[in-house]
């Protein structure tokens, strides 16, 4: 009888949205919302009353009805895929997904096996509309499943039953039940309808697979899935199951956790299912992918994708199946090439990435690739490399064409590459040290392409552009910061050694990018030893590095860096005391080769001694005399030690001479070995004060000041250091016969400034009569030409040479006159002066008369 009541109900709700003739208003405004009417309502009670029991669910799906369910589930594929209301198109895809329950498999196969043409093709150009523009994800996932239900029950178990066995009871015939629609599923159906679909689901899956949204893309791993679960693969054959390993190929690296695990489920249930065709299917796969792959990724408007895309197929391939084929030399160069020649940094990327930022794997700090390729991609295929048992052909691959090719632009993609297998978490300590060891030479080849960073004999301007051998030193310093050292073993531990020297040689790089890269590796490869800071490696490997750094300068032609070397020790260390013999030694050698080298050098010498000043007042802030004067008897007799100085003896003596004094020995203090150490580096360097080249000069004002510093505790040292230098600090200050200073004269005036500050602040009223006949005059002649090149100018102003040096004049002179005791008479035309400048209100920037007024104010309150 429920069979009976829902054909009438049918058949009235058909005549019901059937359109009078020559209405088409009606037709269309009815067919769309079939929901809207009440018979709708009628037949979908009395469906789901009749889905309940198997008995009566065979009398919804016998062949007698089929014609009008067919036309019933036509209307509501058509209500399904129109753009009305969501609401009422997820309704209709509800309903049909009812219809098509895996549950009533048994019972409704033969039907929708018959409707399986219309579903498939409805909900697939439902979903190839829905895609472009997604705005309801609901429906993707009913159409989806309705593929899949269709799909599974269609190619269900065949059961042998007589469809007209089944009686409609005493209904009345309606003219689509008298014409009964025989269709049967059997092995021929089977075949032909496989054949036929199967190319329309690889397609439909490309698509999903290949969407932007995370859900579509899950959509497409689940409907493989559950047709795998519920089909036996004899119906489709060897093509599903390629289908298969393309599809899941796509979603294997998914960003969605939940695809790429059912992705990865799916691979390996391939694989132990069919694992001869899965490897075969695997290998032809990255075989392909091999050689398009640098004409797919340059030609791509995102290269990444196909990059991806051969990762992926790598990884089915899997570590096993690739450690074997590794062992073919012609298939590791197909392999390797093509992969080498993408990769390509982009300088013009490369100065505006956030390269500052050190992340504990180094990856950030990596220079910038074309074509979409980031280290995520290029970091999954070296992990995967590692892990096969021949690891190592593809390493020898690398070093030796490295060596032997001359360009420079694929020695950083080899370069590049390496890093990230060295990187790797699989690679052993065992056999990442030769190639470590391989790094070490490149690098040591590669010197002479920075040669003129190292003299450093004029300043240049950077270029805004990193140049590939810079790029190429980033990436070998990175691959020096992936060495793991291995304890008690004595190769390993010269490694070390060796690795921690290179990192601080191109750390003293004056090539901004190649700097970085050295610190970051240095940073890493102390993490990565187990030390908590770069200080802490150094401190517990300094006596072998200082070892071999007194080895290298005993021939700075052959070694022209271990200056810098030197700096950037002493200058990352927090302390150093244990081994200071050993680093005085390499003291006395820089000031031999002081002696000996030419103007090129000197800087580089200068830069060294300037760093360990400024470490020694680091580890000795407040360095004092330990024991008292030496009396005359004991002076007599003892044993005095002849100073480094020979050459400067007389002009010591006559200073001596001149603070009123003879030289108080202290022979049994452990710290005066130091002072006399920057006694004599300031003696050394001191005639460099008249030098014409500006970085030298700047570089010996900050020596002067940091040895003034140093032995401000000793006066009997302190007192002839500033006498012997007073003279060339002076002269610095003066103006000339042309009255107009160059830019480079008032950087050096300005750090001269900071030098005055401090001898007044260490030696008091020592230097009044130097600070109040020399000093002032000078400084009141200054100003006044700096005023009239400072008057009528723009905010542009600020960021001048000249600016810079008025402000510290402005800045230093109350604190001069202070600490000299400079009585008011003697510097009141210096007041004067800056009095003219706190006057200016409409020639000066304000910032400049603020500090004028600043100025004003401390030397009242020194008046009073």
């Amino acid at each position: 009888m429920a069979a009976c009541h829902f054909e009438k109900l049918l058949r009235d709700f058909s005549f019901q949205i059937s359109p009078p003739e020559n209405d088409e208003k009606f037709s269309v405004n009815n067919r769309s919302l079939p929901q809207q009417n009440d018979t709708f309502l009628q037949i979908e009670q009395c469906v789901r009353e009749m889905l309940v029991e198997k008995e009566s669910r065979r009398d919804l799906f016998h062949c007698s009805l089929r014609p009008a369910l067919g036309h019933f589930v036509a209307l509501l594929l058509h209500s399904f895929g129109n753009d009305s209301d969501v609401n009422l198109r997820l309704r209709s895809g509800e309903f049909l997904c009812l219809l098509t329950q895996l549950d009533f498999a048994d019972e409704s196969a033969d039907f929708v096996a018959f409707v399986l043409p219309g579903i498939f093709s409805g909900c697939r150009q439902i979903l190839l509309n829905v895609l472009p523009n997604l705005h309801s994800i609901d429906l993707v996932r009913c159409a989806c499943e309705l593929v899949t239900n269709s799909i599974c029950i269609s190619f269900s178990k065949i059961n042998v039953t007589d469809c007209l066995s089944v009686s409609v009871g005493k209904c009345v015939k309606s003219p689509s039940s008298e014409n009964v629609l025989s269709f049967r599923r059997d092995s021929n159906w089977l075949q032909t309808a496989a054949q036929r679909i199967l190319p329309q689901i690889c397609s439909l899956l490309s698509r999903l697979s290949a969407h932007s949204v995370d859900s579509v893309r899950y959509e497409s791993a689940n409907i493989l899935s559950k047709i795998r679960r519920q089909i036996p693969s004899d119906y489709f054959g060897s093509s599903f199951v390629k289908m298969t390993i393309d599809v899941s190929l796509l979603l294997y690296s998914d960003t969605m956790p939940k695809t790429r695990q059912l992705a990865h489920r799916i691979i390996d249930d391939v694989r132990l299912q069919q694992k001869e065709l899965f490897e075969s299917h695997s290998l032809d796969k990255l075989k392909k992918a091999m050689k398009s792959l640098e004409s797919d990724v340059k030609n791509a408007s995102d290269g990444g994708v196909y990059l991806q895309n051969f990762v992926n197929c790598a990884q089915l391939v899997g570590p096993h199946l690739l450690g074997r084929l590794f062992n073919l030399p012609e298939f590791v160069d197909k392999f390797l090439s093509p992969l080498i020649r993408l990769i390509s940094v982009d300088h013009n990327k490369e100065m505006i990435c956030d390269s500052l930022h050190h992340k504990t794997n180094g990856l950030q700090n990596l220079p910038p690739l074309k074509y979409g390729i980031n280290a995520k991609h290029l970091t999954q295929l070296a992990t995967l490399i590692v892990e096969t048992h021949n690891s190592e052909k593809l390493f020898d691959w690398c070093f030796d064409n490295f060596h032997f090719d001359r360009s420079v632009g694929r020695r950083l993609s080899i370069a590049y590459f390496s890093f990230f297998m060295l990187n790797s978490p699989g690679e052993s300590n065992q056999s990442a040290a030769p190639f470590v060891d391989d790094v070490l030479r490149m690098l040591a080849s590669m010197e002479c392409l920075l040669e003129d960073e190292v003299t450093d004999h004029r300043i240049a301007n950077s270029p805004v552009v990193n140049s590939t051998e810079s790029s190429l030193a980033q990436l070998l310093l990175h691959c020096l910061s992936t060495f793991r050292s291995l304890p008690f073993h004595p190769f390993s531990s010269r490694l070390h050694i060796d690795v921690v020297y290179e990192l601080l040689k191109w750390c003293s790089s004056s090539n901004f990018c190649v700097k970085n890269a050295a610190e970051s590796a240095l940073s890493l490869f102390a993490e990565l030893n187990g030390h908590p800071n770069v200080s802490l490696l150094l401190q517990c490997h300094a006596e072998q590095i200082v070892f071999k750094l007194s080895m290298d300068s005993r021939d700075f032609s052959v070694c022209p860096r271990f200056p810098l070397i030197f700096a950037e020790l002493v200058s990352r260390c927090f302390s150093l005391q244990i081994i200071l013999p050993q680093i005085r030694s390499v003291v006395a050698e820089l000031l031999l080769w002081l002696d000996r080298s030419d103007q090129k050098r000197i800087i580089i010498l200068a830069k060294a001694l300037r760093a360990y000043l400024n470490a020694l007042n680091e580890w000795f802030p407040n360095l004092k005399p330990l024991v008292t004067n030496l009396s005359k008897t004991d002076e007599q007799y003892a044993n005095l030690e002849e100073t480094d100085g020979e050459n400067d003896g007389h002009g010591e003596e006559e200073g001596e001479e001149k603070v009123g004094g003879h030289k108080k020995q202290w022979k049994g203090d452990p710290n005066y070995p130091l002072v006399k150490d920057v006694v004599s580096i300031l003696n050394r360097t001191k005639h460099f004060i008249a030098s014409a080249h500006l970085p030298l000069l700047l570089i010996v004002l900050d020596v002067l000041r940091l040895s003034l510093h140093f032995v401000r505790n000793y006066e009997d040292e302190l007192l002839p250091m500033i006498h012997q230098n007073w003279m060339g600090l002076i002269r610095l200050f003066e103006i000339g016969t042309a009255g107009h200073l160059l830019d480079s004269q008032k950087l050096i005036m300005t750090k001269a400034i900071e030098v005055v500050s401090c001898i007044c602040k260490l030696s008091k009223d020592f230097v009044y009569r130097k600070i109040v006949h020399e000093f002032i005059p000078c400084i009141v002649v200054l100003l006044r030409a700096l005023l009239k090149e400072s008057q009528n100018l723009g905010k542009l102003y600020a960021q001048t040479a000249t600016f810079k040096l008025q402000c510290a004049i402005l800045d230093g002179i109350p604190d001069i006159l202070g600490a000299a005791k400079v009585a008011p008479e003697h510097f009141q035309k210096l007041e004067e002066v800056i009095a003219e400048y706190a006057k200016q209100e409409r020639k000066l920037t304000k910032q400049l008369r603020d500090k004028a007024l600043t100025s004003l104010n401390h030397i009242e309150k020194l008046k009073r």
